[in-house]
C-alpha cells in the first residue's frame, strides 16, 4: 500500500491509524477539554462531536475495495471525536451530581454505555451468523455492523 505515496505494509495499515489517532487527541482533547470547561456552548459542542464521530462511523458503509485512505481518514475522524466527546461528556459530572455522589453516577453511566455496546456487539454477530437467511452477503452484514457503531 502507498497511502499519500508511503510504502507502508498492508497488515500494519491499521497500527499506523491508531497510532496517528492517539497523537491526534493528544493535540486536540486539551482544546476540548478547555473549551468544554471554560465555553457557555458545552451540550452543543457534546453534540457536534457525537454527530461528527457517528457520521464518519455510519459513512464507513460505503466503504469498499481500495478505498482504505478514506477509511483511515473516517476512522481518525470518528476515534477523535470520540475522545474529544469523552472529554467534555465529563466535564458535565460536576454539574449533575454533587462530589459525594460523583463516582456512583459515573459507574452508572458507564455501566450503562457498555450494556448498550455489548447488546450492539451481539445483534451485529446475530446479523452476520444469519446474513444468509436474512437475504443479504456476508459482506454487507459486515459493512452494516461496522456502520451501526456510529448510529
Amino acid at each position: 500500500m502507498y497511502p499519500l505515496g508511503v510504502p507502508v505494509d498492508a497488515r500494519s495499515y491499521w497500527s499506523y491509524m491508531v497510532s496517528l489517532s492517539v497523537i491526534l487527541q493528544a493535540v486536540f482533547l486539551p482544546i476540548a477539554g478547555a473549551i468544554a470547561d471554560y465555553g457557555s456552548r458545552k451540550k452543543e459542542v457534546l453534540g457536534a462531536m457525537a454527530y461528527l464521530g457517528a457520521a464518519a462511523t455510519m459513512a464507513m458503509f460505503f466503504l469498499e475495495g481500495s478505498h482504505y485512505l478514506l477509511g483511515g481518514v473516517l476512522f481518525l475522524i470518528a476515534n477523535v471525536s470520540f475522545g474529544a466527546g469523552v472529554v467534555i461528556y465529563n466535564s458535565f459530572l460536576p454539574e449533575i451530581a454533587p462530589p459525594e455522589d460523583r463516582d456512583v453516577v459515573s459507574s452508572r453511566g458507564w455501566g450503562a454505555g457498555y450494556v448498550g455496546g455489548g447488546l450492539l456487539l451481539a445483534l451485529n454477530l446475530v446479523l452476520y451468523l444469519n446474513a444468509a437467511r436474512i437475504g443479504i452477503s456476508v459482506a454487507v452484514a459486515v459493512r452494516v455492523s461496522l456502520s451501526s457503531a456510529g448510529a
